[in-house]
């Protein structure tokens, strides 16, 4: 297996040219940007998907901001869409992280 290489700071990997990425520009620049717009590092956020009562959610992590925001969908495609478009029209329901530290437990 070849090891893969890290992008600069700041270099964000190309839009794909197929596949549903392709149609959530903004997802895909909010997951991949290391670089705010002054170009200063910014700490890249995390997504945990998981399923509940037939539908799929995720946990949308900011961890530059230290903000979480939740939101679901019935199909996975329609999950990536929600956050999508939560993120163009600020319409995610962002709440201040809680963080133990690492220690896996919340505070």
């Amino acid at each position: 297996m070849k090891k893969p290489t890290s992008l600069p700071a700041g270099a964000v990997p190309a839009l794909p040219a197929g596949g549903v990425m392709k149609s959530l520009p903004l997802l895909h620049q909010f997951l991949f940007d290391g670089a705010w717009d002054d170009g200063t590092a910014r700490e890249l956020p995390t997504l945990l998907f998981f399923a509940d009562m037939g539908k799929w959610k995720v946990c949308v992590s900011d961890r530059a901001l230290s903000l979480v925001a939740f939101t679901t969908g019935e199909s996975f495609e329609d999950l990536l869409r929600s956050i999508e478009k939560g993120l163009k029209e600020g319409s995610l329901d962002w709440r201040p992280a809680k963080h133990d530290g690492g220690k896996g437990r919340r505070s």
